[in-house]
């Protein structure tokens, strides 16, 4: 009996316990609910992390002049831009969106996936084309992630092109669902591949790239890319009537086609860790390429001070010096050679003196940063290897160079980047939808923290005239056009440093 009651006593104290801890978990979690919530479904969980589908579209708000757009975001513009500026609204978002699924992607079944509910194709609908072109970047994939589910938030039909202008000269095109893009925010490069081709820059090649649009029925398209990956684009737009006519009367597309076909929309996103666009602040990969750079001069600054070394580190930027700049500023080099600010003529000598001075007070290391397109005052190209012969011939000791190279492409997007990328992609999408049929092409961009419109084929060809300019050895002028941040941040280096 006394067994009994010690068995019975000791199952009550159990009870309490376990009481007494959920009670404890249920008030750690949720101090104003008195019972622990259910867990989450695995669909409610998978779309937890995914994130839910974006708010509603708004329509871009044009402002009319600069000094409006400094009313409103409270900051002046930071770069010099061209057209009209359209300052983006926000709305409110359309309510609990639908439960789906989370898959991983997989290529075989990528244009084979459906949506769920109100996220299925629309057989025979008219649709927006998205394609990646020439060199890739980190966050084009959360942008293709945004135009994926804002288009499909409202209801249009959205097809992946792979290979950028070579799959559409192929017609290697799938059809996109919400979870085509599941899982890739956080991925450097693109999923949907990337080339360069040379076909496309031949008539026929465009000619051929009119026949996909049209036979897949996509009537606007969305281009991530560089200013000759934009070039393209704006050719395709217009010579698509004169190569729609060839094609009816080459019996290669038919009457209807023909007639459904009467217009396309093009929007660009700029792609490029150089940051060379004219007309937007930021490019979608530059800030976590930049990123990228800083980490690795700041892992050679310990190994330099170790042995009283000096390192050249040559980065990517071929036409532009943004890259090389910022990162000079932000790990305290000793030089920096940038397109747009060449040095003086007697450069070897002045790097010579600058090297000695600074070992001469102590300074155990010292860093020289190299944009791969840099240039003299006579725009000759100057190479690392020039620098590293000037600084050994200073220094009496090995100076070591160190190039990046595609490390900076590569890896996973900041968090700039992916929210920036996401809010480009979605202007994108609410952008084409609200085209009507004389708008002109448009360059989805960045003013401070703003999200901006600008004229597509005037911010290519300014982007352009920049590289002439330098050619011209009018260097102010190019390094105004980079905007008004560049040239600060030129003094700034100046001013600190030594």
């Amino acid at each position: 009996k006394k067994m009994d009651r010690d068995k019975a006593d000791g199952g009550a104290d159990g009870q309490h316990q376990q009481s007494d801890s959920e009670t404890n978990t249920t008030s750690s979690l949720s101090p104003s609910v008195g019972v622990c919530p259910p867990a989450p479904s695995a669909e409610e969980a998978a779309l937890e992390r995914d994130g839910a589908p974006e708010p509603s579209r708004s329509t871009p708000q044009l402002s009319p002049s600069k000094a409006s757009l400094k009313e409103a975001t409270g900051s002046p513009p930071s770069r010099t831009t061209s057209g009209t500026t359209a300052l983006l609204t926000e709305e409110g978002g359309r309510g609990a969106p639908p439960s789906i699924t989370k898959q991983d992607i997989d290529d075989s079944q990528l244009g084979n996936r459906g949506g769920s509910g109100r996220f299925h194709l629309k057989e025979g609908g008219r649709g927006i084309g998205v394609l990646t072109s020439g060199g890739d970047s980190q966050g084009m994939n959360a942008a293709l992630r945004a135009i994926v589910r804002a288009a499909l938030r409202n209801k249009t039909n959205v097809f992946g092109i792979r290979e950028g202008y070579e799959g559409l000269i192929l017609g290697n095109v799938v059809p996109l669902a919400w979870h085509s893009v599941a899982g890739i925010i956080q991925l450097g490069g693109t999923f949907l591949g990337t080339a360069r081709c040379q076909e496309f820059m031949t008539r026929e090649g465009q000619k051929k790239a009119v026949l996909t649009l049209i036979k897949k029925n996509i009537n606007k398209l969305v281009v991530i890319g560089g200013d000759g990956s934009l070039t393209g684009a704006y050719k395709l737009r217009k010579e698509w009537n004169v190569f729609r006519d060839e094609l009816r009367d080459e019996g290669r597309v038919t009457a209807e086609e023909h007639r459904a076909s009467s217009g396309l929309h093009i929007i660009g996103l700029v792609g490029s860790i150089d940051n060379d666009m004219f007309g937007t602040d930021m490019t979608i990969g530059a800030d976590t390429a930049l990123n990228r750079i800083i980490e690795a001069c700041d892992a050679l600054n310990s190994t330099a001070a170790s042995h009283k070394r000096c390192f050249v580190i040559e980065v990517m930027g071929r036409n532009c010096g943004w890259l090389a700049l910022m990162a000079a500023i932000a790990t305290g080099a000793d030089y920096v050679f940038v397109p747009e600010a060449p040095p003086p003529e007697d450069w070897r000598a002045d790097i010579g003196k600058k090297l000695k001075e600074g070992h001469a007070q102590g300074r155990r290391l010292s860093m020289i940063i190299v944009a791969e397109g840099a240039l003299d005052s006579q725009s000759k190209p100057i190479t690392s290897d020039e620098v590293r012969e000037a600084a050994e011939k200073a220094l009496g000791a090995d100076v070591r160079i160190t190039t990046l190279g595609h490390v900076q492409r590569g890896g996973r997007p900041c968090a700039y980047d992916r929210i920036m990328s996401s809010r480009l992609g979605h202007t994108a999408v609410e952008t084409l939808l609200s085209a009507k049929p004389d708008s002109v092409d448009q360059m989805v961009a960045t003013l401070g923290c703003s999200i901006v419109l600008e004229p597509l084929l005037p911010s290519v060809e300014k982007t352009r005239q920049i590289g002439t300019e330098i050619k011209n050895l009018k260097f102010k002028a190019a390094r105004s056009m980079r905007g008004e941040g560049f040239v600060e941040s030129t003094k700034v280096f100046h001013i600190t440093s030594r």
